[in-house]
């Protein structure tokens, strides 16, 4: 008391109660001190020995007793006068709290000292952090560690900070020690989450730094109970919508620390500047930051290598380097591409729950926001969080239509962010600067509750300003004229790159002392690092300081050399604001031939348009043009093309693009006659100088048109001057070429099994899974063409092959399974049939190609119809035909009818018997074949009718029908065969007829019919 010691009062009860007092200030009722103090004895009991407690200690203290204030009913100290060290907010867990005092209020005390001493070691290891005191941070982190050795959560924001300070070595060390004290200790490995912290130890890769978040308390608790609900496998969409600034990154920086430190995985990309951005660079981001955490994939997957097709690097993070198999059509690559990346998500949360990140998405390229609507239809059933996060108002089309089709499959939270409230913007504006009342409060008023102008303008009147600068530019303008001019030049450079640079694109700007640089502009607020690349703090930032360059030329001239030379269409962009056209057509060139290699058609065709329009005289261009617009189907703008370029070509290179215009007939709309035109044109155009392979490249389309539209006589002469030109060592794809036109010359003339031998003996190479798409026209051909010879059983190992050779390659395989299940139908091997058939529509489905499930509902129809499952059968072709499937609609249509009639709808049949009827009929059809198939059905309609005669009638007339074709069966299956081929697209793996088989069916539904009158039919 005053400063002198006073003596504490004999027996340990008097000075219980003292410390019980001091603990628990203010007066309280006799009976609940005495009850704390003595809990186990009566009351009355108690009470009296609280007595003695107080009359000790008024003894011991003397004078200082009066502190003790002593009623009939009360007892307590008095508060005014009291200072309690244990009570202040600084206290530390320096000196034992009531030592050798067992009570268990004591030790509640005890506890709750540690835990108020611990939060407050955490606070301030918290804020020296984010004052980027990051020594600070580590030190007071392990002083929190040595206090509680096998704490968790203490242990990963130690390895978080010692990564951020660039101690790799300390992190991964002190990863190790928490591993091997846990298993010594306790005998337990450490918990997801802090294995995840373990991994980035090793990796070297630390979280950015959390920006301080005031006022969004709703909106994290919000997107906090959206990621459990995610965690435990119901997917969800959140997409945040806010102006630019409002803070929208900041709540996916808390999110993110949230996500980690429960032990999900996050993976995050940030729209760029809209030109020049390379198709599926959102993905690129995303794909690295989920290969960055996913464990190694088992050898046998083939998805991995695929992924290489977007970056060579990204299997080979996953184990699988190596070039992916090779296709010709860019469609198949855009579905490689889809699927691979959906494989790697799933993948990626089969061991974690994972949050996927699309950050300001409305620049965010439009193949990455296509890809987006693919993997979020995948969703529901993944403990994944996809958050797609844009600033609102007008929005790029592929955005929107990303919202819309999220919206119209799903549950999809969308959160708007809004502006601060005034007391949230003050506490934000004093916690960046320390500001008086005054400044807080023009702060508050000039920010207009967007945190991001609460920060500058914070700043800028922490810096002298008088008042918060007007807008933004200004502020910027003001920071960056307290900046060295060099250092003004990287942030500009920066600006103008629209993107964050990586170190090698830093280095390549060879700026003297950029470390320095960087550090300044950092000090002012402007640049920041993230994930190593150096990038403006927020995208506005940057937009003010491009408003302030006079000008850009050279700027974008010095950029252009310095980004990653990959990046063509960056190159490009950068080029032609640098006043180059003629070396940007080149890049954009590249760029499309890149945007082509993953399918991304309508990126090469916008690269292709901005080429020509730098560099109108290259014919070369033109033709790129007019090949990316035929592929894209927009044939009303590749036959200008196509017009420029052969205007514009030089004489010697027109036989080459009239080969290649023959190709495209032949592939990309597959017109016969057209195609063989071309070819002709080519063939007049060469010279002694053309090259061999030209020459017989356009040998090879001659051959190919006569043997699917001509007269079959001059293919294999055709053929045999083509390979007298090729090497001894021809690639895989002329290989094939050739046995698929040896094959259909034999088709065409009704030679079935020597075509399917001529498949047999094709080099191994030409049927392997290293090119998929040919292996599959060769194999599958050879199946129909063995079952058109009647050897089914020969026939289905072939398409077995070719299941196994396409494996890897979803969207084709769709077709070997479709060969497949047709096959096991015809051999009424029905169970198999039907589970090879659910397995290619669930892929169909899966890949969201509408042309290729539409296809498939087809398919699965027919296998359905010949097992008995008519109703099954009824509403999948009824499905095919509704969405417009490539097949033959009038024999579909047919089918149709059969199963609704079977299944006890004849006035459906007869409604569908009705559009078969105005349905046009081409040579894929087969129109020999309808006539009988037509009475066939009505046959059955009149008998479900109760009409058995007119049923006889009908089934007579199909009978005398198939009979009257039986003579030229096999020339008209092989004139079926090739025009379903070219019509439609594929083998006819489902359209062929087979008269027997028919006649069979007849015969067999004529025999249940029952004797009697029959009633007047309607059919």
């Amino acid at each position: 008391m005053d400063g002198a010691a006073v003596a504490m009062p004999p027996g340990g009860r008097a000075c219980a109660l003292i410390g019980w007092l001091a603990l628990h200030p203010g007066p309280h009722p006799r009976r609940e001190v005495a009850a704390s103090l003595w809990p186990e004895m009566p009351n009355d009991r108690a009470l009296a020995n609280l007595r003695t407690a107080l009359w000790a200690v008024h003894r011991s203290w003397g004078p200082a007793g009066r502190y003790v204030e002593a009623t009939r009913s009360g007892v307590g100290l008095v508060e005014d006068d009291i200072w309690v060290d244990a009570l202040q907010d600084d206290a530390t867990i320096a000196g034992h709290l009531l030592p050798g005092l067992a009570d268990e209020w004591a030790a509640s005390a005890r506890d709750e000292r540690r835990r108020a001493a611990l939060d407050a070691l955490v606070e301030r290891a918290d804020t020296a952090e984010r004052d980027g005191d990051l020594s600070e941070a580590v030190r007071l982190n392990r002083e929190l560690c040595r206090l509680c050795p096998i704490d968790e959560n203490a242990h990963r924001s130690l390895l978080q900070r010692l990564l951020l300070a660039g101690d790799r070595a300390s992190a991964v060390l002190a990863s190790r020690d928490f591993a091997d004290r846990l298993a010594s200790e306790l005998g337990v490995r450490p918990s997801v989450p802090t294995r995840a912290a373990h991994a980035r130890a090793q990796a070297g890769v630390a979280r950015s730094p959390r920006p301080r978040l005031l006022g969004r308390a709703e909106e994290v608790a919000g997107l906090t109970s959206l990621w459990h609900t995610a965690a435990r496998g119901d997917g969800q969409v959140v997409v945040l919508v806010g102006e630019a600034g409002i803070g929208k990154s900041s709540l996916i920086a808390e999110l993110t620390h949230r996500v980690e430190t429960s032990g999900g995985t996050v993976a995050a990309a940030t729209g760029a500047d809209a030109a020049g951005r390379t198709p599926f660079s959102a993905w690129l981001e995303l794909c690295d930051g989920l290969a960055a955490s996913a464990p190694p994939v088992p050898q046998d997957a083939g998805w991995p290598r695929e992924l290489n097709r977007l970056s060579p690097g990204l299997g080979g993070r996953l184990g699988h380097p190596g070039p992916p198999a090779s296709v010709a059509a860019p469609e198949l690559e855009r579905l490689r591409v889809f699927e691979s990346v959906l494989r790697l998500v799933e993948w990626s949360c089969l061991h974690r729950p994972t949050m996927l990140v699309l950050d300001d998405a409305h620049r965010v390229d439009g193949a990455s926001l296509r890809l987006t609507a693919h993997v979020a239809r995948r969703l529901a059933a993944l403990p994944v969080l996809l958050v797609v996060a844009h600033r609102g108002g007008a929005l790029p089309v592929e955005l929107t239509t990303l919202i819309a089709d999220l919206t119209a499959r799903g549950p999809v939270v969308e959160v708007a962010v809004r502006p601060l409230d005034a007391p949230a913007a003050a506490a934000l504006a004093t916690s960046v600067q320390s500001l008086g009342v005054d400044a807080v409060r023009k702060v508050v008023a000039a920010a207009e509750g967007n945190p991001l102008l609460v920060v500058e303008s914070s700043q800028a009147l922490a810096r002298g300003g008088a008042d918060p600068p007007a807008n933004l530019r200004t502020a910027v303008r003001a920071s960056c004229g307290r900046m060295p001019t060099a250092g003004v030049r990287l942030v500009q450079l920066l600006a103008v790159a629209g993107r964050p640079l990586s170190p090698p694109e830093l280095d390549r700007l060879e700026i003297d002392g950029v470390d320095a640089l960087e550090a300044a502009a950092a000090a002012e607020g402007l640049l920041a690092r993230r994930g190593g690349s150096l990038g403006f703090r927020h995208e506005l930032l940057r937009a003010a300081v491009s408003a302030e360059i006079v000008d850009p030329v050279r700027l974008h001239e010095r950029i252009a050399t310095a980004v990653d030379p990959s990046r063509h269409a960056d190159v490009a962009h950068h080029l032609a604001a640098a006043g180059r056209p003629g070396d940007a057509a080149a890049q954009w060139a590249a760029a499309a031939a890149d945007a082509r290699r993953v399918g991304a058609l309508a990126e090469a065709r916008d690269f292709l348009t901005r080429a020509t329009d730098a560099a109108p005289a290259d014919g070369r261009l033109w033709l790129e043009l007019q090949e990316v617009c035929a592929w894209s189907g927009r044939h009303l703008e590749a036959e200008p093309a196509w017009d420029r370029a052969v205007a514009l070509l030089p004489v010697p290179d027109l036989a080459a693009a009239w080969c290649r215009r023959g190709r495209q007939l032949r592939s990309v709309r597959c017109d016969p006659a057209a195609s063989m035109s071309a070819y002709s044109v080519a063939h007049d155009l060469l010279t002694r100088w053309s090259a061999p392979r030209l020459r017989a490249d356009v040998l090879l389309g001659l051959a190919w048109g006569d043997a699917v539209a001509g007269d079959g006589r001059r293919h294999e002469e055709l053929l045999e001057r083509a390979e007298r030109l090729l090497p001894d060592s021809l690639d895989v794809r002329v290989v094939s070429d050739v046995v698929e036109i040896r094959m259909q010359g034999l088709i065409r003339r009704g030679l079935f099994a020597r075509a399917a031998g001529v498949a047999l003996r094709a080099p191994p190479h030409a049927v392997s899974a290293r090119f998929p798409d040919r292996a599959f026209a060769v194999l599958v051909n050879a199946a129909c063409a063995l079952s058109c010879a009647g050897d089914r059983d020969g026939s289905l190992a072939l398409a077995d092959r070719a299941v196994e050779a396409t494996a890897a390659l979803p969207a084709v395989l769709i077709g070997s399974l479709a060969a497949r299940a047709q096959l096991l139908a015809r051999l009424g091997r029905h169970e198999e049939a039907a589970d090879t058939a659910r397995r290619q529509l669930a892929l169909a489905q899966r890949l969201d190609a509408p042309g290729l499930v539409a296809t498939t509902f087809h398919d699965v129809g027919l296998v359905a119809l010949a097992a008995g499952r008519y109703r099954v059968a009824a509403t999948h072709l009824d499905r095919a035909l509704a969405a417009g499937a490539r097949v033959s609609r009038p024999t579909a249509g047919l089918r149709c009818a059969e199963a609704l009639v079977r299944s006890g709808d004849p006035a459906g049949a007869r409604q569908r018997l009705r559009t078969v009827l105005l349905d046009p009929v081409g040579r894929a059809d087969q129109p020999w074949s309808l006539l009988p198939q037509i009475a066939y059905v009505r046959g059955l309609v009149a008998a479900a009718e109760g009409d058995p005669d007119t049923a006889r009638a009908r089934f007579d007339e199909a009978r005398d029908a198939w009979r009257r074709v039986l003579g030229s069966v096999t020339a008209r299956t092989a004139d079926g065969y090739l025009a379903h081929l070219v019509d439609l697209g594929r083998p006819p793996v489902t359209g062929l007829v087979e008269p027997e088989c028919e006649l069979d069916r007849i015969q067999m539904s004529r025999q249940v019919l029952p004797a009697g009158r029959s009633r007047p039919t309607r059919v």
